[in-house]
């Protein structure tokens, strides 16, 4: 059976999903022009800018500090099973929906996929320039991990689907087209991150204290993790290690 508009749109949707979820970023104000600023002012707080921030599809988003820098890398580490099950459902839907149907697909996945191979290099590579020299280890191995699973994730992609893509097409994301082209969509899909999460802690709230009782027991965030005894020795190792088994693969 073939498939509607609809349905491409929201396959799309999905698998672009995963890109934001289990992401760590930041944004320097001054790299935001004014003219920019005053359009986003009434979208995102005021407080936005300079930090570091975690985001997660289904919990919203949530700053953290080099005090976070252990446990980010744990819930980082689900970012590349993510990735890999969106490699799996292209390779089913291949088989489901029609050719064209899956082009248009895969090149505005590849398109996307290519922006944030080039959002998490800029971050990688711009972290102490931004943010300061005390950043921990951890941090600037986490964000170094986040850009290899997208590398990884690009190969895999242009291996099982290259004969769908223009493989020597290229995409222009320097200032001027990011800011004209992707940007509005990358907040609308932050705004919309924000909101789901807000509705569902509404939705809680606004339950009787039974249903209220049953819906935490089974949707709960679990409790933060105590954090290891670990010396800073002990930190960096294992996250160095952590660095260069992702880059073997």
């Amino acid at each position: 059976m073939k498939s509607n508009k609809t349905e491409i749109k929201v396959l799309l949707d999905e698998l672009l999903s995963v890109f934001y979820h289990k992401f760590i970023y930041y944004v320097p104000r001054e790299i935001i022009i004014e003219q920019v600023l005053e359009q986003l002012k009434d979208d995102i707080d005021d407080d936005f800018f300079d930090e570091f921030y975690f985001i997660d599809n289904y919990e919203g988003s949530s700053k953290f500090y080099n005090i976070d820098a252990l446990e980010l890398n744990i819930l980082l580490a689900d970012k590349r099973s993510f990735l890999e099950q969106n490699t799996f459902k292209l390779i089913e839907k291949s088989k489901e929906i029609t050719e064209f149907e899956f082009l248009v697909v895969i090149e505005k996945y590849y398109e996307f996929l290519l922006l944030f191979i080039y959002i998490t290099e800029w971050l990688s590579e711009n972290l102490k320039r931004h943010n300061g020299k005390d950043i921990h280890l951890s941090i600037i191995g986490a964000f170094a991990i986040q850009m290899q699973y997208f590398r990884s994730h690009v190969e895999d992609v242009c291996n099982y689907f290259g004969r769908f893509i223009d493989l020597e097409k290229e995409y222009d994301f320097s200032r001027k087209p990011f800011v004209m082209k992707y940007l509005s969509e990358l907040i609308s899909r932050y705004d919309k991150i924000g909101s789901n999460h807000e509705e569902k802690a509404e939705k809680l709230e606004n339950c009787d204290q039974e249903t209220f009782q049953k819906r935490v027991d089974s949707t709960k965030v679990k409790k933060k993790r105590q954090r290891p005894e670990l010396d800073e020795d002990e930190i960096e190792a294992m996250i160095l290690t952590q660095v260069f088994n992702v880059v073997g693969l």
